[in-house]
């Protein structure tokens, strides 16, 4: 009694692989109708398990330019078996390219970001600019970045049409290291100009941070590049002061007296308090040399 059931079960799988194929023969040949038909009959036969007939019958309505009763099969789909996944992430941007063809962007948008949800390593190329533009637009850089790394790795990438909104995330999430990893990837000279304060900004911040954790080798790296770049104008004076103090810490005063003068010079306003701290350690080491 079990093998016979073994077999009947086998049987229904087999049939259920012809009918598909006979169903993906319809969609090749433009026969929609049937094959629209030939699904709807199968949900008929069944109670469970339907997403991979779901995901044909999202593809008939996609050709049948029912975009919206394709966007809500597919959405409606929780779990797909691990053999379609690539078919359903097909689907899935097939359905982002005829929505945007025809101006339906938000549709586009939630079809490419469903396809990359379920297989990552599905090819989306261009796709990712509509990504990132609209993640950037409604305020979620989390996701921006995340489609734009993912962008950067495509062969083709047009890295001008994403460093902008990605230096913008970065800059407002605090991700100071990858910021100066941008560094690697500036094509144009229009974006070295616009990299050049969060740059500046990225290596003062993680030159702090280094300071706080002890680390004074990698603190004085991070804030002579900065100082070397001189950009943003207004934390000059506070790198300057960092660096002297980091001197005076280890002993060496004339480093620590140059870097402090330079926290002087470089003071936005005259007499500030980076200027008079700077010129009290500046005093009181001198005193120390005479003494």
């Amino acid at each position: 009694m079990t093998k016979y059931i073994f077999l009947v079960l086998i049987l229904l799988v087999s049939c259920e692989k012809n009918t598909l194929h006979s169903v993906e023969g319809y969609i090749k040949e433009g026969e929609y109708t049937k094959a629209e038909s030939s699904l709807i009959n199968m949900l008929k036969e069944r109670d469970k398990d339907n997403e991979v007939i779901y995901i044909f019958l999202a593809k008939v309505y996609i050709r049948e330019r029912k975009y919206g009763k394709a966007s809500e099969i597919l959405k409606s789909i929780q779990s797909v078996p691990k053999g379609y996944i690539k078919k359903y992430a097909e689907t899935l941007v097939e359905l982002g390219d005829s929505a945007k063809s025809i101006g339906y962007i938000q549709m586009a948008k939630e079809s490419y970001s469903l396809a990359f949800i379920q297989d990552s390593f599905y090819n989306l190329g261009s796709r990712f600019l509509l990504l990132i533009r609209q993640s950037y637009k409604m305020g979620d850089c989390e996701r921006a970045i995340l489609f734009s790394y993912h962008y950067l790795q495509e062969q083709d990438a047009d890295t001008n049409a994403v460093f902008s909104p990605l230096l913008s995330c970065l800059y407002s999430t605090g991700r100071w290291d990858d910021i100066v990893k941008l560094r690697d990837v500036i094509e144009t000279k229009k974006n070295i100009m616009n990299y050049e304060w969060a740059l500046g900004e990225a290596l003062f911040n993680l030159g702090v941070t280094a300071i706080s954790n002890g680390e004074n080798e990698k603190a004085k790296m991070y804030l002579r590049e900065f100082t070397d770049i001189k950009s943003p104008k207004i934390l000059l004076d506070d790198a300057y002061f960092y660096l002297g103090t980091i001197f005076e810490s280890e002993s060496l005063p004339d480093s620590a007296i140059d870097n402090y003068y330079l926290a002087m010079q470089y003071s936005l306003v005259p007499k500030s308090t980076i200027y008079k701290q700077a010129r009290q350690h500046i005093m009181l080491l001198k005193n120390d040399e005479n003494n």
